[in-house]
């Protein structure tokens, strides 16, 4: 999948948040679920398996354990021309 179609996929509120991950280096999941996703998802697992997996997946994110059960998403700058 190219980059560009990738964005056919995002919903505004995913934009969103990318610009606010990319301004703020980085956010936990916890950060996320709450402040952007807690009403579209039925817990933080499944907000992780699902919307943070294909953020992933698809190279837009990166994901950083540090402490216990703490993560930390961080946007990556220069993602792959071709996904």
């Amino acid at each position: 999948m190219q980059l560009f179609e990738i964005k056919t996929y995002l919903t505004q509120n995913d934009l969103d948040v990318l610009y606010k991950i990319y301004r703020l280096r980085c956010l936990t999941i916890s950060q996320l679920y709450n402040n952007f996703y807690k009403d579209e998802y039925v817990g933080v697992e499944q907000f992780r398996d699902q919307k943070i997996r294909f953020l992933i997946n698809h190279n837009l994110v990166e994901e950083v354990v540090f402490g216990v059960n703490n993560t930390a998403i961080f946007f990556i700058v220069n993602p792959p021309c071709s996904l």
